[in-house]
């Protein structure tokens, strides 16, 4: 769990999960960044800046609920882009993760229809997705009752998504026996082949895909987002070619490429070398 990299963006309420999580001892292991975009301008400059940007100017109109599955997944997936570029080396990058939290809660301006609610939702960088909302028992607790509850529903949701968990203080139940709960998403990542990644890019689903392997000898996406800069690892060595198939000579090349680098840049630890295949 101290491996993972997370960067968590909160819309309202909630805000008191970075400060608890930045409170824990090997939190800088953790947390890159917290933020909180109160306002709804900061809110759509801060998705406009890390996710939709070709978007801006469709996906904020006039149904568009600041608090909402809709909304959260954007906050997500902007927080996950933006632990991508804090992370410079590739294998760093499979660990990163984007947390969101929208929420309306208790307020003087809201008198009737249900009660208060919080979204969340965490995302991989290999696409593995939790999304779950809760619906707060109207009448029960304060304003700042309501945001310690969401705070600490932001980290347990974290907590489960992390593969091993992550230890934090949790000294009591964060909901009650009248909160209701929905889980919306647990998408896991499926392994993919390079077949899958060309469809993808070619679909118009993404801009790129980039297969990291992993420990079992899988490979997983790594996933650029439309509408997104293309988001590498420092100093990517890139082998572009048809690799049909990969062969010994095309591994050897870039053994033989890693080599130059490092001996003309002895201080630099890595130089990933990505194979490009070019499909448009």
């Amino acid at each position: 769990a101290n491996k993972a990299r997370v960067c968590i963006a909160v819309a309202g309420g909630g805000g008191q999960a970075i400060t608890s999580l930045a409170a824990t001892p090997g939190a800088s292991a953790l947390l890159l960044e917290g933020i909180v975009t109160y306002d709804r301008q900061s809110f759509m400059s801060f998705v406009h800046n890390n996710g939709k940007s070709s978007d801006k100017n469709t996906i904020f109109d006039e149904s568009f609920k600041f608090a909402s599955n809709d909304s959260v997944l954007l906050l997500a997936e902007s927080a996950l882009q933006k632990a991508l570029r804090f992370t410079p080396e590739l294998s760093k990058m499979q660990r990163c993760i984007g947390v969101g939290c929208s929420s309306a809660l208790v307020s003087p301006n809201r008198t009737s229809g249900r009660g208060s609610r919080a979204h969340v939702a965490v995302i991989s960088s290999d696409g593995t997705t939790t999304g779950k909302t809760v619906f707060f028992e109207k009448g029960v607790r304060t304003r700042q009752e309501e945001d310690r509850v969401v705070s600490k529903y932001v980290l347990q949701t974290l907590c489960q998504h992390v593969e091993g968990g992550i230890a934090i203080d949790d000294d009591d139940k964060t909901l009650g026996p009248g909160d209701e709960e929905t889980t919306w998403s647990t998408r896991k990542a499926d392994p993919f082949t390079v077949e899958d990644a060309a469809a993808k890019v070619l679909s118009g689903d993404a801009p790129a895909v980039v297969l990291i392997p992993h420990n079992d000898g899988e490979l997983l996406p790594l996933i650029q987002k439309n509408g997104t800069s293309l988001v590498l690892p420092n100093y990517p060595l890139i082998f572009p070619g048809s690799f049909n198939p990969l062969h010994h000579g095309h591994v050897e090349l870039a053994k033989s490429a890693v080599m130059e680098a490092q001996a003309k840049h002895p201080s630099r630890n890595e130089f990933p070398v990505l194979f490009e295949l070019s499909l448009t």
